[in-house]
């Protein structure tokens, strides 16, 4: 069995792009990128495209043999870079793995929340749950917690020890609005009290 390659041979700051879909099978390979796509739907961005953490990079790297696929860094500067960051991150890129294979997360970064992922059971709806990276102080669980309340997620710390992946939960999601009206009760409560 001919393995599908996908060749990285660039970087874009600190994201790799997959810039080069080749199979020894030209006339499969213009359905690779669909297929790449049901695959491993987590790792295409709209309007960016296969631009690649490093988490999603080595994840990728483990699982694509699993699917007939073999990632090809093609470049001495995007293997430096691949280990240079590597050994920078090396508990984000455990942890996404373990969220995505073990758990069936489909992860984003959520920098944009503060958190390391948002984690999806589907792309097509609301992300399920907020990933924050451990241990946090009381300061940081609290607005962690905040933040996950504010856009109706659930919040998790994931931490990393002796190459074990752990999780806790910090918070349940809100019931749908609930909280949002006991918010607004209480700040009437208080304003009719003050009066």
């Amino acid at each position: 069995m001919s393995l599908k390659q996908i060749t990285i041979s660039k970087v874009f700051g600190p994201l790799f792009l997959i810039d080069e879909i080749e199979e020894s099978d030209l006339e499969s390979a213009n359905d690779l990128l669909p297929v790449l796509r049901r695959t491993y739907p987590q790792l295409f961005k709209k309007g960016i495209g296969w631009k690649l953490s490093i988490e999603e990079l080595e994840f990728l790297i483990l699982d694509a043999p699993k699917n007939g696929w073999q990632v090809c860094l093609s470049s001495e500067l995007v293997r430096e870079q691949r280990e240079s960051l590597k050994r920078a991150c090396p508990s984000s890129c455990k942890i996404y793995h373990v969220l995505t294979t073990q758990y069936g997360y489909l992860l984003r970064h959520g920098t944009q929340f503060g958190a390391l992922f948002i984690g999806y059971v589907d792309l097509q709806q609301h992300s399920e749950v907020l990933f924050f990276l451990g241990p946090l102080s009381e300061l940081e669980g609290v607005a962690a917690k905040r933040v996950a309340r504010s856009v109706g997620k659930r919040a998790m710390v994931c931490g990393c020890e002796g190459g074990e992946v752990h999780l806790d939960e910090i918070m349940d999601p809100p019931n749908g609005l609930v909280g949002a009206r006991g918010g607004k009760k209480r700040r009437i409560d208080k304003a009719v009290m003050d009066s």
